[in-house]
């Protein structure tokens, strides 16, 4: 486990209104994805927060993508009454998360995906 949490950095803030969680790295994996989350979920334990805003700027997904199995996991985590903004920075990896976005919706998960960090604060917010 300690390749994995080496793979990526999580830098943590807590801002008015939300917890702020970055994540930054050279590649992304499916280890990886579950291990950042797992991290903020730990956090969300933590600090309570009732907003989530996670910046994705990890690198390039290397690996199979199992997208249902991956929101199964990480809605798994804990972030119920949480309302999560998600923005990742690969215009190109959009519809695939936004696909994962719905799949946790249909899980009991308020959460949204966007492609600017603007966006997504606005809607934290401001959810009407």
């Amino acid at each position: 486990m300690d390749t994995i949490d080496s793979a990526f950095q999580l830098k943590l803030e807590d801002r008015r209104g939300y917890l702020y969680a970055e994540v930054t790295g050279d590649n992304d994996s499916l280890e990886i994805t579950l291990a950042f989350w797992q991290a903020i979920a730990d956090a969300c334990r933590q600090r309570r927060p009732s907003c989530l805003l996670v910046l994705d700027r990890l690198g390039e997904f290397h690996g199979e993508r199992d997208m249902p199995g991956m929101v199964q996991a990480i809605v798994a985590f804990g972030f119920e009454n949480i309302r999560i903004a998600y923005v990742n920075g690969t215009i190109k990896d959009l519809p695939l998360h936004e696909h994962g976005a719905i799949l946790a919706q249909e899980q009991g998960i308020d959460g949204r995906v966007f492609a600017g960090f603007g966006d997504a604060e606005l809607w934290l917010r401001h959810p009407d």
